[in-house]
């Protein structure tokens, strides 16, 4: 992926997943090298999971600088909340 002309990892990037911010200065997807997936922010890989939902949202911008996805963790799904420093 090459983002503001700057190419990154060649990560595997989950269908539906690539998000802008509102104000368009971030994007965010998952990503996977295999097993487990992540949340990749601005080229900054996130904590890995074996499963985060992309179907019907993924990642999901509730600020310019707030998002929030989807992981299953173990036998539970959870809301995983993150602020963008």
């Amino acid at each position: 992926m090459v983002v503001n002309g700057k190419e990154g990892k060649e990560p595997s990037i989950g269908g539906g997943s690539l998000v802008f911010s509102p104000d368009s200065k971030h994007i965010a997807f998952v990503a996977s090298s295999g097993e487990p997936l992540a949340v990749v922010l601005d080229e900054v890989e996130g904590q890995p999971y074996n499963l985060i939902v992309t179907k019907g949202g993924g990642v999901v911008f509730d600020s310019p600088t707030s998002f929030h996805y989807l992981v299953l963790k173990g036998d539970a799904f959870y809301v995983v909340e993150e602020v963008i420093q």
